[in-house]
């Protein structure tokens, strides 16, 4: 497998990362009543992922929240094109604080990120293929992050988290430094890498049905529905919309479950509806649920694959599906994301 480079800023993709330490002897504390995260099962070096969500359970943030070092915390994110999932984030710190000891701060400015997909020998040359965790701790599919420098002995001033392979169906590091730094750490350890396009990128994750900020994770969606069950800590006490969560985990079963969805033709449009279709007649009925994303192929010969939200009545691979705005197409669903 060949390594693929891909920088996650704006004019590449609608995709702005970000690293934002919050830092202080109540971060913990802070974190733990607030997110969907344990932290009490965090160490240093642990990641998992993580919510704020609102008293009905709903996403007003979705992040990746890392332990560098003893009271320090790291939200590392994608603020999406126009920044608004960033301007959230310092909305609810700055709401949730009132007398605890903690500063956040934004090192997305002056560091410089770069998405790394690694072949599995490359990985253990680094450091970085770490066991997975027990299913009862902290986040399987998440491996840890390491603090290294460019030239051994010196004082670490290189990033480097591992987010395992659930997200893009391979290896996935996100590697923070000083770009001049970066890039010389890159040239010495992945010297032969391949530049990685958004298209491309979105294609692994369609392939993985995994959610992405403005696509499926928004404002109006319940993680539990868009395939974030790895961001819900169980059993950790209680945080804004737990009951909401808890509830739903209890059931089982979400509303609405994300899909892929695989067909011939050409592709169906975000938001476009999506029919079952009956089993007699083999004619598109009542609408069953949205597309959320859409390859970037309008081919109207070749396979497509999108992803789309399904009420749970449908949610099952094998079902057969048509499309609003195209009535010739026809689709199957072939994977769902983990749900309750």
């Amino acid at each position: 497998m060949t390594t693929h480079i891909y920088y996650p800023t704006l004019e590449n993709g609608p995709i702005t990362w970000n690293w934002m330490p919050l830092t202080g002897p109540d971060a913990k504390d802070f974190l733990h009543r607030l997110t969907t995260v344990n932290l009490r099962q965090m160490d240093a070096g642990d990641g998992a992922p993580g919510c704020f969500l609102t008293a009905q359970g709903k996403i007003r943030s979705f992040f990746y929240l890392w332990n560098p070092v003893k009271d320090q915390y790291a939200f590392e994110f994608d603020a999406g094109r126009s920044g608004k999932w960033k301007t959230d984030l310092l909305s609810i710190i700055d709401q949730y604080t009132f007398g605890e000891k903690i500063q956040l701060e934004d090192l997305t400015p002056p560091l410089k990120c770069a998405w790394i997909f690694p072949e599995e020998s490359q990985l253990s040359r680094l450091g970085l293929a770490f066991p997975k965790k027990p299913a009862n701790e902290a986040v399987p599919e998440l491996g840890q992050m390491i603090q290294t420098s460019l030239e051994d002995g010196s004082e670490p001033d290189i990033k480097i988290c591992n987010h395992g392979t659930a997200n893009y169906g391979r290896n996935w590091l996100t590697v923070w430094a000083m770009p001049e730094i970066l890039d010389k750490w890159i040239s010495k350890n992945f010297a032969t890498s391949i530049p990685l396009k958004f298209e491309e990128l979105e294609n692994w994750r369609i392939q993985a049905v995994r959610p992405r900020m403005d696509s499926e994770i928004t404002e109006s969606a319940v993680p539990l529905e868009i395939g974030l069950r790895t961001a819900i800590a169980d059993n950790k006490g209680c945080y804004p919309g737990q009951e909401v969560i808890e509830k739903i985990v209890a059931l089982g079963s979400p509303a609405k479950r994300l899909v892929r969805i695989e067909g011939v033709g050409k592709p169906p449009q975000v938001g476009d509806r999506v029919q079952a279709i009956d089993a007699t007649t083999h004619q598109a009925g009542a609408e069953i649920g949205t597309i959320t994303t859409t390859p970037s192929h309008q081919d109207p010969n070749a396979k497509f694959a999108v992803l789309a939200l399904l009420r749970k009545t449908h949610a099952k691979e094998g079902t057969h599906v048509g499309f609003l705005n195209h009535p010739q197409v026809r689709g199957t669903v072939v994977k769902i994301a983990p749900h309750a």
